[in-house]
This record gives C-alpha cells, sequence and structure tokens, in this order.
C-alpha cells in the first residue's frame, strides 16, 4: 500500500483560516440579530427577554434571602434614604431611627447600623462619616424602581 499524498493549497493553509474571535474583528450584536432569519430573530428576542426577567426575579429571591425575616425593614431604609436623597436631607442613623419610630417600626439604632452595612456591601448606598448620613447608589435606586 502507498501513502495517500497530500497536496496543501495556499487557499486552505492554516494561517489564512480565522481561529480566533479577534481575527474576525469587533461584530456589532445588533447587526448579528438584525440579519438572522424572522424565525430565529423572534426566538433570540423572546429568550433574551426570558433570561432578563429570571434575572430580575433571582435578584429580588437573592435579596429576600440574604435580608432575611427582616427584608420588608429593609426596603423601608432604602426607601427613606432615597427620599431624604431627593429631598436634599441627611438620612443618618437618628435620622432613621425617628422615622421608624413614627412609623411603628421598632429598631434599635444598632439594629439600623447592621442593616445599612450589609445595604453598603451590596452596593444599595453610600455610608459617609459625620453629617452627610447615607446616599441612595444608582443600583439601590434600580433596584427600588424594579420593586414598584
Amino acid at each position: 500500500m502507498t501513502d495517500p499524498i497530500t497536496v496543501e493549497d495556499e487557499s486552505t493553509s492554516n494561517e489564512a483560516i480565522p481561529t480566533t474571535t479577534e481575527d474576525f474583528g469587533q461584530v456589532e450584536p445588533d447587526k448579528v440579530v438584525e440579519d438572522m432569519p424572522l424565525a430565529i430573530r423572534e426566538y433570540y428576542e423572546e429568550e433574551k427577554n426570558r433570561d432578563r426577567m429570571e434575572r430580575e426575579q433571582g435578584r429580588e429571591e437573592y435579596c429576600k434571602e440574604i435580608f432575611g425575616k427582616r427584608y420588608e425593614e429593609y426596603i423601608f431604609l432604602l426607601r427613606k434614604i432615597d427620599e431624604c436623597c431627593n429631598r436634599g436631607e441627611s438620612s443618618g442613623r437618628q435620622k432613621l431611627l425617628e422615622v421608624c419610630k413614627q412609623q411603628e417600626i421598632f429598631l434599635t439604632e444598632q439594629e439600623i447600623r447592621g442593616m445599612l452595612k450589609k445595604l453598603e456591601d451590596l452596593g444599595f448606598i453610600e455610608v459617609y462619616k459625620g453629617r452627610r448620613g447615607n446616599k441612595i447608589s444608582n443600583k439601590g435606586r434600580e433596584f427600588l424602581e424594579k420593586l414598584d
């Protein structure tokens, strides 16, 4: 038996074939979707929306899991911090403690401190020292908007 002979053409050499995404250049995602057949594009959009909804639901469940039984109190504090920021008022622990007492939400200053720390760790608020109090972040504001 003889060995098969292979002929390598320049057009089929490995150097001419793109092997990484960098070789293809930047492709705009919207352009790719736009060029898809209608049925595939509709399926893609439907899946994209389903994924987004699952992520949003998962985020709320995740926060409920983190906040535990105090989920409502965390949301209350976050909303009050947002309201104070919108009015240009300070939203420190003492102010939040007063507001909680007015609304008959029974939290101690230490509990509020711990809750503010957790909200800060999640990126929902920025905690300042001194009279500046707390400020809601864009992430915190977006979270509240998704709850409404």
